[in-house]
């Protein structure tokens, strides 16, 4: 993307590369600044995939409405490097959906633990 656009158009573009993945809007996405000192040390891929969803409270969150070159977020001397990644990108829809599946997986476990208590009282009650 080029530097002179804006974060909203960026949002667009990161959506458009994921169709199969990002099924929120483009303005849903939550993008933070991929360095906790602002823009001193940047993320590397390992570093990127470390970061869990509690994490990003110590990464800034980029402005939506300005533009990349902004001095807040990359500033208009912004020179990308091989193998550093610079924006971590937050898709709120899927965090409800993994939310649910959690549920899911523990209602199924509730019902099948109850079933299995049941089972426990139904052998307790007919062999005594």
């Amino acid at each position: 993307i080029d530097a002179s656009e804006s974060i909203s158009m960026l949002k667009t573009k990161v959506k458009a590369e994921k169709p199969h993945t990002i099924h929120c809007d483009a303005d849903d996405l939550q993008l933070y600044l991929a360095s906790k000192d602002n823009g001193g040390t940047w993320l590397n891929s390992d570093g990127a995939k470390a970061v869990t969803l509690d994490d990003v409270q110590g990464f800034h969150m980029i402005d939506p409405v300005v533009w990349i070159q902004n001095r807040a977020h990359f500033g208009p001397n912004f020179e990308p490097s091989d193998g550093d990644i610079h924006v971590l990108v937050i898709v709120p829809c899927l965090r409800r959906e993994v939310r649910r599946v959690a549920l899911r997986a523990t209602l199924a476990d509730l019902v099948k633990k109850k079933k299995l208590h049941e089972r426990d009282d139904d052998d307790d009650t007919s062999s005594s």
